[in-house]
């Protein structure tokens, strides 16, 4: 959109010429040129601030993790405690940023803990979350540290990492890792996207981006039974579908949520979960796009599967 710049000479000129006119309509006197009132241009007002998708989880028997979004940069703390009255404990969160997480080590088992997010913007807005609260297990057991298998996806905007929910999708798990191991992502490119709201991918069609009507059309000529059951939380990952009675999945597309999306979760498989790099969906998501909702820019990747462990993450 072409924008129109006004200097500052032009604009003062027209609101003094605006006064004079005035004084003439309503029978006023025009004063001398250093009577005259200055007006000062203000400067523009910050959007609202908003808290929004605040998810706790517990990462271990003493640990948890607050992560939220902030519609524009904010910091400040987390408050907790064991009441939602007496929210005397703090973590900060002094980052300026829209994207925040927080870990909270050193809970005790075996209680509920109640959180609020605080958020300030750097115009002087403050706002709070609702109340939400976790409950740790009754016993400490001692953590352990997991090996599992993760999907590391490589953009020129940073790299994400999925781990996958084996436990209720096998299927899908299973397919993506197979997919991935034959190369068949690299080259594919995030063909839809939402500003804040999701990034979809895995389309084979979208290599070929002369053809950007049949980017989101394309897959590796199967589809996947439904297994749907998780939901889709900020960081969930979920296969991507035609509608069906049966609900099948695409046999490669997937999308990223970056907020809750309780009305698809009696639709769509979520199998995953971003467990580092949600601030590049984010970033990824913000683009300019076409009237399809394709990046004009083309984000295309590289997607492998490692070997990791909760402690490299945490």
């Amino acid at each position: 959109m072409n924008s129109v710049r006004r200097g500052s000479r032009g604009f003062l000129g027209g609101l003094m010429l605006a006064a004079s006119v005035a004084g003439v309509l309503f029978g006023g006197c025009q004063g001398k040129p250093e009577e005259q009132t200055q007006v000062q241009a203000q400067p523009p007002r910050e959007r609202p601030l908003l808290v929004e998708g605040v998810v706790i989880r517990e990462l271990a028997p003493t640990r948890a993790i607050v992560s939220w979004s902030t519609t524009i940069p904010s910091n400040g703390p987390v408050l907790f405690g064991d009441s939602p009255e007496s929210l005397g404990r703090s973590v900060p969160a002094p980052a300026l940023t829209k994207l925040h997480r927080v870990v909270f080590d050193s809970l005790e088992p075996g209680r509920d803990y109640f959180y609020v997010v605080v958020a300030r913007s750097r115009g002087g807005q403050e706002v709070r979350s609702d109340t939400l609260s976790l409950r740790t297990p009754a016993v400490a057991a001692e953590p352990t540290d997991e090996e599992f298998d993760v999907a590391v996806l490589e953009t020129e905007y940073g790299t994400i990492v999925i781990r996958f929910f084996e436990d209720t999708a096998p299927r899908h798990s299973a397919n993506f890792k197979k997919l991935a191991r034959e190369g068949f992502y690299d080259g594919t490119t995030f063909h839809r996207i939402m500003d804040g709201v999701l990034i979809q991918g895995g389309d084979p069609n979208s290599r070929d981006n002369e053809e950007r009507r049949t980017h989101g059309l394309g897959g590796p000529g199967y589809t996947i039974p439904a297994e749907i059951g998780r939901r889709h939380e900020r960081g969930s990952v979920a296969a991507a579908q035609k509608d069906n009675p049966e609900r099948e999945s695409n046999g490669s597309q997937f999308y990223i949520c970056l907020q809750p999306q309780p009305h698809l979760d009696r639709y769509y498989t979520v199998f995953g979960r971003v467990i580092d790099g949600i601030e590049v969906a984010q970033e990824i998501s913000e683009l300019p796009v076409d009237g399809l909702n394709n990046p004009l820019h083309s984000v295309p990747m590289t997607v492998r599967i490692e070997r990791r462990r909760l402690s490299d993450f945490y």
